[in-house]
């Protein structure tokens, strides 16, 4: 139950500020309430909240692209590590002969 709560409130802070940034940057980079005013009832264009939680729980696709290059860079990584092994030992036998 507490791990739930604490997935539950990491995440719902998360979205709020991720929520916060996206209003300031549709303000020109501070919170503007007049605007924020004007787009609560309709007058402005609303900004898409729905992504906002989906962002919260997977985080957002540049940090999901910089993941992925880097577990792919991890893997190249690991694989040049074996081969140089793998050289080495090959050396060491035609050494021995």
């Amino acid at each position: 139950m507490a791990g739930m709560l604490f997935v539950y409130t990491r995440t719902s802070i998360k979205a709020a500020k991720l929520n916060a940034q996206r209003h300031r940057e549709a303000d020109g980079g501070i919170m503007n309430w007049g605007n924020e005013h004007l787009r609560r009832r309709g007058y402005r264009e609303k900004i898409d909240d729905k992504a906002v939680l989906k962002e919260a729980f997977l985080g957002s696709p540049e940090e999901a692209a910089a993941n992925a290059r880097s577990a792919e860079e991890a893997r190249l990584l690991v694989e040049a590590k074996e081969e140089l092994e793998r050289l080495k030992k090959s050396k060491q036998n035609d050494d021995e002969k």
